[in-house]
């Protein structure tokens, strides 16, 4: 059996809610189930699983997908790491590739040799007579008994083959063990212990697992004071994030990660209470390190002293910072004090007081730079504003650039008008320097949408689409009721056929339907769901379709705005876009030369977006979105009260529906 059918048949025999309640409190909502998301902090429910379809979906932070997306998401594994664990629960065996299966097979050993490892050093700690030192360390940091165990924290013996012969006592490969960095082949062929008289640091992936490990000298004259296992086939530094599988879930629930350096740092905040804290392995935070911690949120805090290392490579990745997608931000610890000392100092309410005034790393950097020459007259104002330009220009978007600048030249003016003013002149005239210098290209792809804010997200996201939003809305109103129920699937395709949907998504939906009608005895989603699967586009159209609670059916509604889009097609669609409110016979027409305006609205606003010269106080802006919001409606993301947008006239029936009719939501 291969992975396609492996995986249909795992998708037919498991109970979708039954995994991820596993994960979070399920509660019945109608037929489907509901829950606060687990990938991001709320207090409203939003996330929703359809057991009956197969699938979920969070509506307030678009994550959404069938059992495979879920456990890869919750777990961060690989396809086929979820498929293998899925396939265990329902007694079916996950073959694939042979070189996957190999894959598999080392990973298997890998985890294997680290768990005997890790169980050898965590017996040497609590045992072992040679490793009283060790226990009195961690008598002296504080570390409860509890939190030992929770860490699995060890101690490697002060000898040269300690854990060598007690991996041979367990038939593990000596190669094996090489490949894990746990024992190093010497210069005249034998091999000896990698970590020798350390306290053991057990590094696990998301899942738990142990992949590899850190050690802690306990020799006063050993120069290397921390020691990782080198990259292996499961391990690399750049992207893993210690105690991750153990923080995950407070970082979604508070909705916010704080990134500290060291482990030590880590076990302690989490022993007094603060556990959405991780460390980066290494100095520098990668890009991958932001994109695995951005599964669980989009707010990191870097807590560090500010003479750390830590810092220092943070203040040289305001680049990778800014074009992340990720808010991140920094909070300094008081002079000499790691988290440890400060979080006994001032407890957890006044260690999370002091995250609060986080800044953003860029901020930060700039008031270092004015600290610097705050006393240096107008020779430092110069010297102040060239180096803040260094920082400046490592901000790719123009807007939240012009933002700094605000900000620094609030910063350096302290209440001064004047010195306000000539710093904000100052960094406008030599960041315009610069850029003209260095040639910097103006960047408008691959920016985060907030960089613009609404307006940007709100001109790209309809700029290439044909259908006006309203009439999309109104098409998705009569498919949802017909996906939920057979019997009205078939009356829908009786009055409309798949075509006269203008929109493509959902047309190729309608399509699915009216191939399938016959072939399930009550709901189509899970079919349509599992027709385009791999097709984002379109699953995002149809998870906005399926998955939010409804009223009731009704009947009347459904045949009014099937009239409605009748009226629509006829008209050649032209008054949808920018036309005055439908009069309550609906006799309203086309208003061709509105349309004609605002597309080429809409042409200018796109133009001067991608280009950079940008003015959210533009009159065709203000213009463009006045226009949107009235096709649009005043509702919340998209779920519009259309009748809000119309008139405040009663919801109208079958024989006056104008475009405006729908179900609610």
């Amino acid at each position: 059996m291969d992975s396609d059918l492996i995986k249909d048949e795992i998708k037919r025999r498991i109970d979708i809610a039954d995994v991820i309640s596993q994960y979070v409190p399920l509660q019945r909502a109608g037929r489907r189930l509901k829950a606060c998301c687990p990938f991001h902090q709320e207090k409203t429910p939003s996330f929703y699983v359809d057991p009956q379809g197969g699938f979920w979906k969070c509506f307030g932070c678009g994550a959404g997908g069938d059992v495979f997306s879920f456990v890869m998401q919750m777990e961060g594994l690989t396809f086929v790491e979820a498929g293998e664990r899925l396939a265990e629960k329902v007694g079916l065996e996950w073959k694939t590739a042979p070189d996957a299966a190999e894959r598999t097979q080392r990973r298997r050993e890998a985890q294997s040799v680290n768990d005997v490892a890790a169980a050898f050093f965590a017996d040497n700690l609590y045992k072992d007579p040679s490793a009283e030192h060790a226990r009195a360390y961690v008598k002296k940091r504080g570390f409860t008994g509890e939190t030992v165990k929770l860490f699995r924290l060890g101690y490697a013996l002060d000898g040269w083959d300690g854990l060598l012969r007690h991996l041979r006592t367990r038939g593990v490969d000596e190669a094996t063990a090489e490949s894990m960095g746990l024992v190093k082949l010497g210069d005249h062929g034998g091999r000896y212990d990698v970590f020798r008289n350390r306290l053991m640091f057990p590094i696990t992936d998301v899942t738990g697992k142990i992949i590899a490990f850190g050690g802690r000298t306990l020799s006063a004259d050993d120069p290397a004071k921390y020691l990782n296992s080198p990259e292996t086939s499961v391990f690399k530094k750049g992207q893993t994030v210690y105690a991750l599988s153990l923080a995950r879930q407070a970082i979604a629930e508070l909705g916010y990660c704080i990134v500290v350096e060291g482990y030590t740092d880590v076990i302690s905040l989490h022993q007094a209470g603060i556990r959405n804290v991780v460390a980066c392995l290494g100095t520098a935070m990668t890009a991958d390190h932001l994109k695995l911690l951005r599964r669980y949120t989009e707010r990191v805090t870097l807590t560090y002293d500010a003479d750390a290392a830590g810092m220092q490579a943070a203040l040289r990745n305001v680049a990778l910072f800014e074009g992340s997608g990720v808010d991140v931000r920094v909070a300094v610890l008081p002079p000499g004090e790691d988290p440890d000392e400060c979080v006994r100092r001032v407890g957890q309410e006044g260690f999370r007081e002091l995250l609060s005034g986080a800044v953003p790393v860029a901020e930060y950097e700039l008031r270092m730079v004015f600290a610097k020459y705050a006393d240096q007259g107008a020779d430092g104002l110069a010297r102040a504003a060239q180096e803040a330009t260094e920082i400046l220009a490592r901000i790719p978007d123009r807007v939240r650039r012009d933002e700094f600048i605000s900000r620094a030249a609030d910063s350096w003016g302290a209440g001064n008008a004047g010195r306000t003013e000539m710093m904000e002149r100052a960094l406008r005239l030599e960041l315009q320097r610069h850029l003209a210098s260095s040639r910097a290209p103006r960047l408008a792809a691959g920016m985060s949408p907030r960089d613009r804010g609404h307006i940007f997200e709100t001109a790209i996201r309809h700029a290439n689409s044909p259908i006006p939003l309203r009439v999309g809305l109104l098409q998705e109103e009569i498919l949802a009721p017909a996906l939920n129920d057979r019997d009205v699937a078939v009356f829908v395709l009786s009055r409309l056929s798949p075509e006269e949907f203008p929109d493509e998504s959902l047309r190729s939906i309608a399509e699915v339907m009216a191939e399938r009608v016959q072939d399930t005895a009550t709901s189509l989603s899970g079919v349509v769901f599992e027709a385009f699967e791999g097709n984002e586009a379109v699953l995002e159209r149809l998870y906005d379709i399926a998955l939010p609670e409804r009223p009731p059916l009704d009947r009347e509604l459904l045949e009014a705005n099937i009239a409605a889009l009748k009226r629509y097609l006829a008209a050649g669609g032209l008054q949808e876009l920018f036309e005055v409110d439908s009069a309550a016979d609906g006799s309203a027409g086309p208003n061709a030369e509105a349309v004609e305006d605002f597309a080429e609205l809409e042409k200018r606003v796109i133009e001067k977006l991608s280009s950079g010269d940008f003015d959210p106080d533009d009159p065709d802006v203000a213009r463009f979105m006045q226009a949107q919001a009235r096709v649009r409606g005043r509702g919340s993301k998209e779920y519009v009260d259309y009748d809000s947008t119309v008139t405040a006239r009663e919801r109208p029936g079958p024989q006056d529906a104008g475009i405006g009719a729908n179900g609610g939501e």
